[in-house]
């Protein structure tokens, strides 16, 4: 019974000791944003290169992620961009049609001159 108690007091030591050692660690949140920001980035992503072709002229733009962002896309076809935070729907104007992105997760019905990426 005495090795027991003894092996119970010794591990409610250690597990003390660990607790306390944890408490030391400097949390994320407690950082400047900037050293936030270079904790978030994970060498091992991919990158991206998005190349447009507008009148014979070649850009090339690299990004650190896979993601490209949608304004990048289409700015220099010259379409009008606009973002619906609430309902999570991007839409894309120009010449007279529209390309929706829907992100919502909700069935959008297009109208004739608009077509919806994915439609669900």
């Amino acid at each position: 019974m005495k090795r027991l108690i003894s092996l119970l007091l010794m591990l409610c030591f250690v597990v003390s000791n660990t607790v306390i050692a944890s408490a030391d660690v400097q949390s994320s949140e407690d950082l400047p944003f900037v050293e936030r920001a270079a904790h978030m980035y994970n060498s091992s992503l991919q990158k991206s290169v998005l190349n447009v072709s507008k009148a014979g002229e070649l850009t090339t733009t690299e990004y650190n992620s896979i993601y490209i962002p949608v304004k990048d896309v289409f700015k220099s076809s010259g379409a009008k961009i606009q973002w619906d935070g609430k309902n999570k729907i991007t839409t894309i104007k120009n010449q007279g049609h529209e390309l929706i992105l829907n992100f919502s997760g909700k069935t959008v019905i297009p109208r004739e001159n608009q077509v919806v990426v994915p439609k669900e």
